[in-house]
């Protein structure tokens, strides 16, 4: 990804961890714009937490799980994520393969199919 450094070190946190100062090289998002309860606002801290140059990496679908809230398609994600700042490396793409998930007990197996969105977004 063209970060130039040697040293690499690697934390599991919530973005309300985060302090708000632009210092993290990378952030790698797996899930979780569907799953936060604003996407817009999922973005906005993302942006507060990327240094100038940073990497933001996305997989996960479009899932949206907050009845109230917004729900943007590909497209419209795309748009906010430029907006707030950033150039997405090669726009946003589905990801090749569906991805099953399970509901448990095994008695009743319910499959969903989801089919995620992947981009590689570098902060201005």
């Amino acid at each position: 990804l063209g970060l130039g450094r040697a040293d690499i070190s690697f934390s599991s946190m919530s973005l309300a961890e985060m302090d708000r100062q632009p210092e993290q090289d990378a952030v790698v998002t797996c899930f979780y714009l569907d799953c936060h309860r604003s996407p817009l606002e999922a973005i906005e801290l993302i942006h507060q937490s990327l240094r100038p140059g940073g990497v933001w990496i996305n997989l996960g679908p479009l899932s949206y799980h907050h009845p109230h809230g917004l729900a943007p398609t590909s497209k419209e994600l795309s748009i906010a994520i430029e907006e707030k700042g950033f150039d997405l490396e090669d726009g946003i793409t589905s990801w090749e393969e569906d991805l099953p998930y399970y509901i448990r007990p095994k008695a009743t197996l319910k499959e969903q199919v989801w089919r995620p969105i992947f981009f590689v977004a570098r902060r201005k």
